[in-house]
């Protein structure tokens, strides 16, 4: 398992405390999204959803 740097703890930590439905970090790209992605789905009162991050290597992503 990664250690997860002092600074995304703390971003996750401040998403928890100001009232952030799911605040974290993927384990892996796919399974991790998807399991966001049910919960949201799963919840109503969710509106929004924001991924932040480093590209990854050897995926493509679009950029809007």
């Amino acid at each position: 398992r990664e250690n997860t740097p002092p600074e995304i703890e703390n971003l996750v930590r401040v998403g928890v405390e100001t009232g952030a439905a799911l605040s974290g970090t993927l384990q892996t790209e796919n399974v991790g999204l998807e399991k966001v992605v049910c919960n949201i789905v799963a919840n109503p009162n969710i509106r929004y959803m924001i991924v932040g991050g480093p590209e990854s290597e050897g995926h493509l992503t679009e950029k809007l």
